[in-house]
């Protein structure tokens, strides 16, 4: 998801946005297949996009040309590309050809597996969709939050304190707040003069033996307590793995607690934990990001477990404002090739760019009045 929409984009930028309108003034493109005589391509009138326009040139050149290509558009260079399969050649000749201009192609092109237009096209959004990604991410960055809503399993210190500070806000949900953790699965290597360890990441168990993994069981596959430790059992090697509590057969996998490295080899177990019971006694102060727990958080390094969602599913006025100047200062310095520059004169025209981390001041005002968390220490 992204802060603001593509047609949020091109409105503030002012640039239309239609891509390509083909018309009967400028639908025909001129092809020869394996030598063969040149042949008329043509295509349907319509306002394409670049990957709908290069998915039609595709099934209008196969089917005047009885040939297989493929057509790409280059969102980087706003250039088509036209392939077609191997022991073949394609042609291009501009003579005729009334829709040269519009989808790049100017000149001659000579017989070859495949041919690139010489020129841009005149696609705008492309090059705009590009510069918003970096954008939504620098501010992003600027914030030290996402901004989006999102879902997140989170660790933190506790404090000793009733309060706990999340990185991301406002908070919309919070499915579980767990306080230490508690063994769930047993597991060791039975080998002998050997080296074995295991590691939890966020998706998979990695059965480390001599160096070597000998096997990574993603949680996607095997997905609870019983499945994976039924796998861990079958790798053979000397794996051996056992759930604590047989409560815990049915429980996600993916619950595991990350663990980097855990020796478990010469038959000594090694022990995999999951979050505590969940706390029940809790408030939310969502805007803020705070969560007060009635027992408090005791001190301790990753101790508290968190699973919420915070961000906004819809963007707030002000945000996308900050966005949209943010996306045009970029693209004006673009348009102008003013990158690095402190400030440019042409005839009796001048600018003088701001230097502040590359956010201009009037969106720097809205993030810092209310969406730019503030880091202590």
């Amino acid at each position: 998801m992204s802060l603001i929409t593509q047609a949020e984009a091109l409105a503030f930028l002012g640039i239309e946005a239609a891509y390509f309108d083909i018309t009967a003034v400028n639908n025909v493109l001129i092809f020869a297949y394996n030598a063969g005589s040149a042949t008329s391509v043509t295509m349907t009138d319509g306002t394409y996009t670049s990957a709908q326009m290069a998915a039609h040139m595709e099934t209008q050149i196969d089917t005047a040309l009885s040939a297989t290509s493929t057509v790409t558009f280059d969102s980087t260079t706003t250039k088509f590309t036209i392939a077609v399969s191997a022991g073949n050649t394609i042609a291009y000749t501009n003579s005729g050809s009334n829709g040269g201009t519009t989808f790049g192609f100017t000149a001659d092109a000579s017989a070859a597996l495949s041919i690139t237009s010489d020129s841009e096209t005149g696609d705008p959004t492309a090059i705009v969709d590009w510069i918003q990604d970096g954008v939504e991410k620098r501010i992003k960055n600027y914030c030290h939050k996402d901004l989006e809503s999102t879902s997140y399993s989170e660790k933190y210190n506790g404090s000793g304190s009733r309060e706990l500070s999340v990185d991301n806000y406002p908070i919309t949900a919070v499915s579980r707040l767990a306080i230490g953790t508690r063994t769930a699965i047993n597991i060791r290597n039975t080998g002998s003069n050997t080296t074995a360890s295991v590691s939890v990441s966020s998706t998979a168990l990695t059965l480390t033996r001599d160096g070597s993994a000998d096997a990574t069981l993603l949680f996607a596959t095997y997905t609870t307590m019983t499945l994976l430790i039924a796998e861990v059992n079958d790798t053979g090697d000397g794996w051996v793995a056992e759930v604590v509590n047989s409560d815990y057969n049915s429980f996600q996998s993916s619950d595991l607690v990350i663990k980097m490295g855990l020796n478990v080899n010469d038959s000594v177990w090694g022990y995999l934990g999951i979050p505590s019971v969940a706390e029940s006694d809790f408030e939310v102060y969502d805007e803020e990001g705070i969560i007060v727990n009635s027992v408090g958080f005791p001190r301790g390094r990753r101790n508290i477990h968190i699973d919420y969602t915070a961000g906004y599913s819809t963007t707030p006025d002000d945000l996308k404002l900050a966005v949209g100047i943010t996306l045009k200062y970029y693209y004006q310095q673009r348009e102008e090739e003013t990158f690095g520059s402190k400030s440019f004169k042409t005839g009796d025209s001048a600018a003088q760019f701001e230097d502040l981390k590359h956010i201009p001041s009037e969106a720097r005002d809205i993030l810092d009045g209310g969406y730019r968390r503030l880091l202590i220490g």
